[in-house]
């Protein structure tokens, strides 16, 4: 249900023809794959929500970070950039006065993996810039994105990012899910998926690794989509903008809190993936 709802939404919705503007670093070179193409489906398949006025794709090949550094500065400020241990990584971000986003794609020219061939890796950057974009209409609003839970962030650009890849394919779609759950996550007992919805998925572990906002939240996301239709992914961060309260937004959306919901999901979760490895 998922996927054909997300594939209605897709063919429903004109082109997107939105501003994209690329640029290549002095010491770089420009192959695009199909990047453009992945981010043109993503605004499809997130047609209803608020998306940025303009994209910049910036590349930049070994030896020009130094410029990719300073060029990414010209167009987003610096609460807007990403940083890890200060230094800049790929921001997926948007600037919230002028609306514009900003996406990094590195040695391009070079990259062998399938999801950055096949653009999908692209479009799970783009589905981050909407996701801030929900919070654009004051600056005071920007920390807000934070509050939702990191399932929601990782697992919703995930989403997009296999639509974009299985799209054609619903019979691949449906076996992606069972054949790429990691071992350890097959291992799981309710009471550990309870535990996951009831922690800080911000905060990775052991236990609960950095790979479990991606995988486990894709199939959280999976379930949203199924009730909702894709726009819901974007809607509840639209919400939370206003509301600055997760669990107000989701019961804005579905009707209870995700307090509320979230047993039943860990539940659904647990019987899903039983079944695939029974």
């Amino acid at each position: 249900m998922a996927w054909k709802r997300s594939n209605d939404q897709i063919l429903k919705s004109p082109e997107n023809t939105s501003l994209i503007i690329e640029l290549v670093g002095p010491n770089s070179k420009k192959c695009p794959g199909k990047s453009i193409e992945a981010i043109r489906t993503t605004q499809r398949l997130f047609a209803a929500s608020k998306l940025p006025s303009t994209l910049r794709i910036i590349y930049a090949d070994k030896g020009d970070e130094e410029w990719l550094y300073q060029e990414t500065k010209k167009y987003l400020r610096p609460f807007e950039l990403q940083m890890q241990e200060n230094v800049q990584v790929n921001p997926h971000s948007v600037n919230s006065e002028t609306k514009e986003g900003v996406e990094w794609i590195q040695d391009s020219c070079t990259e062998t993996r399938p999801n950055f061939l096949d653009g999908s890796a692209t479009a799970h950057g783009y589905t981050h810039i909407i996701q801030k974009m929900q919070f654009t209409s004051n600056q005071s609003q920007w920390g807000t994105w934070g509050k939702a839970p990191r399932w929601l962030l990782e697992g919703g650009a995930t989403f997009a990012d296999q639509i974009v890849m299985y799209r054609s394919d619903e019979e691949r779609w449906l076996d992606f899910i069972p054949k790429n759950t990691p071992f350890d996550l097959r291992r799981y007992d309710l009471k550990s998926f309870e535990e996951y919805f009831n922690s800080d998925g911000w905060q990775v572990t052991e236990k609960f690794p950095n790979q479990r906002a991606y995988d486990l939240g894709l199939i959280v996301c999976e379930i949203l989509v199924a009730m909702k239709g894709p726009s819901v992914l974007i809607d509840l961060y639209f919400d939370l903008s206003q509301t600055q309260n997760f669990d107000l937004s989701f019961k804005n959306t579905f009707g209870v809190t995700w307090t509320e919901a979230k047993p039943d999901v860990a539940y659904a979760i647990y019987k899903y993936i039983k079944y695939w490895t029974s």
